[in-house]
């Protein structure tokens, strides 16, 4: 089996990402599968043509997407992503979408074909603070996420958004998070 699991570089002029902190620091050494971690650039198109090119390369079975969402308080797994782009995070970003959509004329939304409820199952039982979101965002995260779920139906896709670590769930307990849904793939 080969995972594809993703993570942003900074944006917003700041010296971090969450979603990148976690996918650097995780230890890949002693996984029982290969796994390609990407770092994307917070950019509309960018990021999906980034993520394109390595899944064309390297045909991953299963693909995690990691992102921040700082306001949360929980690990958010998303269960959908819409057909929608409210915002724009970068004044340079390249694309105007037509009627804010991601895929003009796509479904309004596409579910995941992850095992969400049952990796919110582990999470739980292993004392992680997560749930189950149906609100990937209105940007670059949601766009993402419904752009590798139209174009690559087949491949099981799952977006992970991190809250700003706290000390009741710390990077490592994300890392924890990110851990306990690859041993159980």
């Amino acid at each position: 089996m080969k995972l594809l699991i993703t993570a942003f570089q900074p944006f917003d002029n700041r010296e971090t990402n969450v979603s990148k902190e976690v996918v650097d620091k995780l230890d890949t050494s002693n996984m029982p599968f290969i796994i390609i971690k990407q770092t994307l650039p917070v950019s509309l198109v960018s990021s999906f043509l980034a993520i394109k090119k390595t899944i064309e390369e390297e045909k991953p079975d299963v693909i995690l997407l990691c992102g921040e969402a700082i306001s949360r308080r929980k690990i958010s797994l998303e269960l959908e992503a819409k057909n929608y782009v409210g915002r724009s995070i970068d004044p340079l970003d390249e694309i105007r979408t037509p009627n804010h959509q991601v895929i003009e004329n796509g479904p309004s939304k596409i579910t995941s074909i992850f095992p969400i409820n049952y990796l919110q199952n582990l999470l739980f039982t292993n004392l992680v603070q997560s749930q189950i979101s149906t609100d990937a965002g209105s940007y670059i995260c949601n766009a993402l996420y419904y752009q590798v779920m139209y174009y690559y139906p087949k491949i099981s896709c799952l977006f992970i958004h991190f809250p700003n670590p706290t000390y009741h769930l710390s990077i490592d307990h994300m890392i924890k998070a990110i851990d306990i849904t690859i041993q159980n793939l």
